[in-house]
């Protein structure tokens, strides 16, 4: 049997669905109180706020960045003291 013969079947034996009136407003309503009430996990928030404050974006990436640049420091003051990196 072909896709088109079996599409053709099935559409043919199909039922219609009835939706209660208001059904969709209802649904809305619904998933809009779900969403006030449900407790946000707080780094779900963070994210949130870091993703639209440039400011803060810009503070983690020059915070990371001298982390970076202290690390690298603190790694070559070992090697130049002659400490065993390697346990």
């Amino acid at each position: 049997m072909r896709s088109d013969q079996i599409y053709g079947q099935w559409k043919k034996q199909k039922r219609q669905i009835e939706i209660r009136r208001g059904f969709s407003a209802k649904a809305m309503k619904r998933i809009c109180e779900y969403e006030q009430s449900k407790h946000s996990f707080a780094l779900v928030k963070v994210i949130e706020f870091i993703y639209t404050q440039p400011l803060v974006k810009v503070g983690l990436v020059a915070s990371g960045a001298i982390a970076g640049f202290v690390r690298l420091v603190f790694v070559i003051v070992g090697i130049l003291n002659g400490v065993n990196i390697n346990g």
